[in-house]
């Protein structure tokens, strides 16, 4: 994609430089808007909605392409780029950038030539062990790739997410609820205390929209749900796994893509259709039932994970503006009795209400609100820009005419009388 100072060049060259310094002193402005509209329309080259992913393996077990079938079978125009280098951290990923293990998607590329250079709705980045990865490394290497991709003014309102994924097999609730340090040093670990801290570091660090993808809660609620004998044909998440680190590559790959999905678009996965050429599609594990409650349970993570910004529950039960342990007493006097801890709306307070307020407990009520939005849309900034424009150039139009009406000091059609 040209960028805005490319296309500018080229209005030069054909204007001709013997005409630069009258293009300087009187058309600058209706040419550059003109300009800028010509690149603005290129940004929009490619339509509907766009995501790009930066990651290792377990990004892309998520199967950005699988991404851009679930959404078609939705009737969602979809797009996706990548970035995926293997056993990498996203320090190491900045620091060898050209390194890939997928070849990148046309016409996008990798992410230095992605992120400024096209328009995004959404952008996925996934913190990883590594050798020097830590808590401070991560932050610094969010900031990078949000500031590279805001570089281009048709990312403006971009929705960056963190890719929060999961602890390796075995003993998965005990690894993704341990206790893990607000330090700089911390090292990068896949666990809900690091993502929390993480996000809210990266949020405080910049005025751009930063969410979660939140894979590793939507596996570690399948874990409970499959130990306490809840999920059909399973009794563990590790049967989800092909090795100790990665998901397997039908129904764990399924869980991944369906939770980007699902948060990336603020939408219920339930009835979802499973796509033909994706996510080992005619493996037998499939079933109604089995992807009934895996999409049961992907919105219930999806739909009132804090940072998810999809939420459509408050779990604010006595209205006081935080999530506290006063709301899980009103949980319990309201418990199968009335809507007085009715946090989901279906009318009565049950444990969907209870996970809730567990999901939510320690934050502010307000603030629930105010993660919550769509997809942004590059074309929206593209409108409004251009009506401004066209405003500015019409007023440049009108003063050049008042200016010019009268006779030109040193003109041979100006007389004096004398």
């Amino acid at each position: 994609m040209p960028s805005f100072e490319s296309v500018m060049l080229v209005v030069l060259e054909r204007r001709g430089s013997n005409r630069l310094f009258a293009w300087r002193t009187r058309g600058l402005l209706p040419w550059s808007v003109c300009c800028l509209v010509l690149w603005l329309a290129a940004q929009q080259a490619v339509a509907g909605t766009t995501s790009y992913h930066i990651g290792n393996s377990l990004t892309w077990d998520s199967q950005p392409l699988g991404i851009e079938a679930i959404a078609s079978l939705r009737g969602d125009d979809l797009t996706t780029g990548y970035h995926i280098k293997s056993s990498s951290s996203l320090n190491n990923i900045i620091e060898n950038p050209d390194a890939v293990n997928i070849t990148p998607a046309a016409p996008f590329g990798k992410f230095s030539e992605a992120l400024p250079n096209h328009p995004w709705n959404a952008v996925t980045m996934q913190p990883h062990p590594g050798l020097t990865s830590t808590m401070a490394t991560d932050v610094t290497s969010i900031l990078h790739f949000i500031d590279l991709a805001q570089t281009n003014p048709a990312n403006a309102n971009t929705t960056f997410y963190i890719y929060s994924a999961w602890p390796t097999q075995g003993n998965y609730q005990e690894k993704w609820t341990a206790p893990v340090a607000d330090l700089d040093s911390t090292p990068t670990i896949n666990a809900r205390d690091y993502g929390t801290h993480l996000i809210n570091r990266v949020r405080a660090a910049t005025d751009a929209k930063v969410n979660m993808i939140p894979v590793g809660e939507v596996l570690y609620e399948l874990d409970v749900r499959m130990q306490a004998g809840l999920f059909p044909g399973f009794t563990s998440i590790d049967q989800f796994h092909r090795d100790s680190v990665h998901l397997s590559y039908s129904l764990g790959r399924y869980v991944a893509g369906v939770t980007t999905y699902a948060t990336i678009f603020g939408k219920d996965p339930a009835g979802f259709e499973n796509p033909a050429d994706f996510y080992a599609a005619n493996d037998p594990a499939y079933s109604p039932e089995v992807n009934a409650a895996i999409y049961d349970a992907v919105w219930d993570v999806v739909s009132t994970h804090f940072f998810a910004g999809v939420f459509s529950v408050n779990a604010d039960f006595d209205g006081s503006g935080f999530i506290t342990d006063a709301d899980l007493a009103v949980w319990e006097a309201s418990f199968g009795l009335d809507a007085g801890a009715d946090a989901n709306g279906d009318g009565d307070s049950d444990g969907e209400d209870f996970l809730a307020w567990q999901r939510q407990f320690g934050y502010s009520a307000p603030s629930l609100a105010a993660t919550t939005s769509a997809v942004p849309e590059p074309s929206t900034l593209f409108l409004l820009l251009s009506l401004v424009i066209l405003n500015r150039m019409k007023t440049f139009a009108t003063s050049r005419g008042r200016r010019s009406s009268g006779p030109r000091l040193g003109s041979t059609t100006a007389t004096t009388k004398g």
